[in-house]
């Protein structure tokens, strides 16, 4: 009989633990760091289909798999003496009569089977055809065989299982996990098959790892967590190339420790609004940060809206991103990031919240620039319809040098093309230009000018706002990046910019 599971609530703070409590500093630092000097702010730490491969899907489809008889199957050996598991952070399989008493199937039968490679393996034989196969280990239950005591979430922020088919594919699979009441992790769920099999197929189970960080997650898993759309720019008078990783929109909701209860239900809408089946806007934030030191960007670039709401769990697990990320942040905020429903844009969230946000935002929310060598990044807040003052005398200046600009906006400037997908969306146009949002005001009107119409040294606009992708160059010829929501299966966007021939 499977054990009974904890409420839908343990587990969404389960899986906001997860993306909270541990996030390590890792090397693997680019290394590439601005130039310091005058005027320089030190830098603070059509969407496409998500990217597929056969290791990430451990079974077979009957209706696309042939059978051609060269198959070779893991041979088994005969099960000798028992395994004694020394460690509660990486599971083996000793060589018991079944799997029964410590590992929870339907439709499938369970067997220790003997390893060249990892001594035993967990082979689970499916029954019957099945579209979904979740295994439960009973991981309190399979420690005591071995006299060691179960961990807790903070002591490791992952769970991980390796699994292999019966090709011989592997994949690492991000497990979900309940705790039992004194705070220990209870039961490992690990969602084996996502797709159609026939009775018969198995898939080995070859071991459970608590892992430390997002990385090391992403390092096994191919990167599944992430969605990466790629935009390459060519600029002239540059000396070397950059990378850049660009995600917004995340909207993180973490409402632990939010009150009163109207607002907790609001937080716990949003949260489920904003999650994908596998995982939680919040607990998807670390490994878009992972996935920038994984591809050894210069700097990440946040473009508002990461958070949904600044709970203090929202704000805690942002700043802990942007401090432990080896990767330097570029974070401007959107119109979500420093407001709750019910105090939305207001003078006290204003002077209350936004300036827990300036310690990430170059210590100005309003605008700040990193600059490089031969290279300038620059941040301006414009996600409440309108463009602070300072702001725009700031860009203004910086436009009076001669290098190469990249800006950095929540909402994007009007372009012709975006304009009816937007409408599409929204009902109406939530740009910034003439037909959309702020063109009365003379601080959004001189922006709109000196970014879009007059001659100038930006070479992108990085935006997003409108929760979907769009690329297009302004009247002036100044290309426009929007990204899409990255509560989207984590889509980003790789942006490299090469130096362009003369």
């Amino acid at each position: 009989m499977r054990p009974n599971r904890k409420t839908a609530a343990v587990r969404a703070a389960c899986l906001f633990l997860i993306a909270l409590l541990l996030l390590p500093v890792l090397g693997g630092c680019s290394g590439k760091t601005p130039e310091a000097g005058t005027g320089t702010v030190p830098a603070t730490g059509a969407p496409t289909q998500p990217a597929t491969d056969a290791a990430t899907n451990p079974a077979t489809d009957p209706e696309s798999a042939t059978d051609t008889g060269t198959e070779t199957e893991t041979e088994t050996k005969p099960v000798t003496e028992p395994l004694r598991l020394t460690s509660n952070r990486e599971l083996t399989f000793a060589p018991l009569p079944d799997c029964k008493g410590f590992l929870y199937v339907e439709n499938a039968e369970c067997e220790a089977v003997a390893d060249e490679t990892y001594g035993y393996v967990a082979r689970v034989t499916l029954t019957e055809m099945t579209k979904k196969l979740s295994v439960m280990l009973d991981y309190v239950g399979y420690l005591e065989q071995f006299g060691l005591s179960p961990m807790t979430p903070s002591a490791s922020t992952h769970i991980l299982c390796m699994t292999r088919n019966k090709k011989g594919e592997t994949a690492g699979i991000l497990c979900d996990y309940e705790t039992a009441e004194d705070g220990t992790v209870r039961f490992v769920t690990m969602p084996l098959v996502n797709d159609r099999v026939r009775a018969g197929d198995w898939v080995d189970i070859l071991y459970v790892r608590f892992a430390d960080t997002p990385l090391e997650v992403m390092e096994v898993t191919n990167d599944r967590y992430v969605n990466p759309e790629r935009t390459t720019l060519q600029v002239a008078g540059l000396k070397r190339s950059y990378t850049f990783l660009h995600f917004t929109d995340l909207h993180a909701c973490a409402c632990e420790g939010v009150e009163p209860a109207d607002r907790l239900q609001y937080c716990q809408a949003r949260e489920k609004g904003f999650a994908s089946p596998e995982m939680t806007s919040a607990a998807r934030m670390p490994y878009l940060f992972a996935y920038g030191q994984r591809i050894q960007a210069d700097m990440l670039f946040l473009t508002g809206d990461i958070i949904d709401f600044p709970s203090d769990a929202n704000l805690s697990l942002l700043k802990s991103c942007v401090r432990n990320s080896p990767v330097p942040s570029m974070y401007i905020t959107g119109n979500h990031d420093w407001s709750f429903f019910d105090n939305y844009n207001s003078a006290y969230a204003r002077q209350t919240y936004l300036p827990q946000l300036a310690e990430i935002s170059g210590g100005n929310t309003a605008f700040h620039y990193v600059e490089y060598e031969d290279l300038i990044v620059a941040a301006l807040d414009n996600a409440m319809d309108e463009v602070p003052g300072e702001a725009l005398n700031g860009l203004r200046k910086l436009c009076q040098g001669t290098k190469p600009i990249i800006l950095l906006m929540h909402i994007p400037m009007t372009v012709e093309t975006l304009t009816q997908p937007t409408k599409n969306v929204w009902g109406r146009d939530i740009c910034m230009g003439p037909g959309g949002v702020g063109y009365w005001l003379d601080t959004v009107y001189g922006l709109y000018q000196l970014v879009a119409v007059q001659e100038t040294p930006i070479v992108a606009v990085v935006t997003g706002h409108v929760h979907f992708s769009h690329e297009d160059t302004l009247p002036n010829g100044v290309p426009q990046i929007v990204t899409g929501t990255a509560s989207q299966g984590g889509l980003c966007r790789v942006i490299t910019v090469e130096p362009k021939a003369d």
